[in-house]
């Protein structure tokens, strides 16, 4: 690998994670201000199953 390719891979790395950090961050944000009646963590993990649903 070239070190231009390294750099590139390293930035495509960190946008995973900065996104990563982004949708926690939301997440918790909503956790915090959640008054529904459904237990937080089960809509939580209706979220993400929406968010990582195959779409065709």
């Amino acid at each position: 690998m070239t070190v231009e390719q390294i750099q590139i891979r390293q930035q495509q790395t960190a946008v995973k994670f900065e996104l990563a950090a982004q949708i926690r961050k939301w997440l918790d944000d909503a956790r915090s201000e959640w008054k529904g009646d459904e237990d937080w963590d089960d809509v939580e993990g209706e979220i993400i199953e929406l968010v990582t649903e195959d779409v065709d």
